[in-house]
C-alpha cells in the first residue's frame, strides 16, 4: 500500500501543488509515543485524507492520528483501499473506534481500478473545495 499512497501523493501534486502534501507512511510500534513530526503535519495541515485498508483499520496508531486531525478540526478524507467493510469494522468483526469518525462521511472508493480516474478526479475536487489551493492549482 505504501508504493500506492506515494503514487497517490505524486499524483495529487501533479494536480495541485507541490507543498500541498505531507505524508507519514512510518511504521510506529506498540508503546511509542507519536511522533511530533506527526503532530506537527497534522497542526499544520489544511486537511486530512485517510488511505484506509483493513491493516489502517487495525492499527491504533492511525486511529490516533485520525482522530488528532478531528479534535483540531481538519477537514478528514476518507478513502478506501482494498475491500474494507463500511461502516469500517476491525478484523475481529467488531466495530472500530473510527466508525463515529467517519459517520456521515463520504469516502472516495479507490478499491476499483476500473473506477480510480473517475475517484481520484472526486478527491481531486475535495481537496480543492477544503484548501486554497482551487485558486492557485494547477
Amino acid at each position: 500500500m505504501r508504493e500506492r499512497v506515494e503514487e497517490l501523493k505524486k499524483k495529487i501534486e501533479d494536480h495541485t501543488r507541490e507543498d500541498i502534501t505531507w505524508i507519514c507512511t512510518e511504521q510506529i510500534c506498540g508503546g511509542e509515543i507519536m511522533d511530533q513530526e506527526i503532530v506537527k503535519g497534522i497542526s499544520e495541515a489544511e486537511i486530512t485524507i485517510c488511505f484506509i485498508n483493513q491493516q489502517y483499520v487495525d492499527a491504533y496508531y492511525c486511529r490516533d492520528e485520525a482522530l488528532l486531525s478531528g479534535d483540531k478540526k481538519k477537514h478528514v478524507i476518507p478513502v478506501l483501499f482494498d475491500n474494507v467493510s463500511w461502516p469500517l469494522k476491525m478484523s475481529n468483526g467488531t466495530d472500530s473506534p473510527l466508525q463515529r469518525m467517519f459517520a456521515g462521511r463520504l469516502y472516495i472508493d479507490m478499491r476499483n481500478k476500473e473506477m480510480e480516474a473517475e475517484q481520484f478526479q472526486k478527491l481531486i475536487d475535495t481537496i480543492k473545495k477544503y484548501t486554497d489551493v482551487g485558486e492557485q492549482g494547477k
